[in-house]
């Protein structure tokens, strides 16, 4: 309730009050009569009014209340779609945890690559150098073969990033080097046999 309709209501109390009282005392003449029908008239109207009001603000607050339920359940089912979605983010993660099968997927993804972007006889896939040795894909340019391994060392390079001490990472830092060098190592042989 406003403090006017306060105020209104508690004038109206106070005039009825002092009426009884004076009432009460000394008999009621006509025009004491009619005050008290103006003053009965004036607090239905003030009822009335105040009456109105009120219902409208309970309306609106109850719009605004229907809208403000709305909105949370809608965050309610977007917080229910995004833990689905992290959920999946989880087991797809623990599905590709197998190095196998990551390798396989990066080849697919490659061939699915160079399909799209290149002419089918400037790429061969699973290529065979004259040494044995074997890329995911090579390119042939007309400046030679470039070769393409799709596969990274990722097991150390996360163990690197995710290290608690400064051993540790010192630690996998060096594997990681390492086994980017045996990468190196791979693409210095695919060089002597291209050339």
């Amino acid at each position: 309730m406003s403090l006017e309709a306060v105020i209104i209501i508690g004038v109206v109390i106070l005039g009825f009050v002092f009426l009884y009282i004076f009432l009460k005392r000394n008999q009621p003449s006509d025009d004491v009569l009619e005050i008290v029908k103006l003053l009965q008239s004036t607090a239905a109207q003030d009822r009335e009014t105040l009456l109105s009001t009120l219902q409208q603000h309970t309306h609106s607050l109850n719009a605004r209340l229907d809208r403000a339920a709305e909105v949370i359940g809608n965050v309610q089912k977007n917080i229910g779609e995004m833990s689905e979605i992290g959920r999946g983010m989880k087991e797809m993660q623990e599905f590709l945890r197998a190095p196998k099968l990551r390798g396989t997927i990066g080849e697919h993804i490659l061939k699915e690559l160079l399909t799209q972007l290149l002419p089918k006889q400037s790429f061969h896939l699973q290529y065979k150098f004259r040494n044995g040795a074997t890329v995911d894909a090579a390119i042939q340019t007309a400046n030679g073969i470039i070769p393409i391994d799709s596969k990274f060392p990722l097991e150390n390079f996360r163990n690197m990033a995710s290290a608690a001490t400064e051993d540790e990472k010192n630690k996998f830092s060096k594997l990681f080097a390492s086994d980017v060098r045996k990468f190196e190592n791979t693409l210095k042989t695919f060089r002597k046999s291209i050339f």
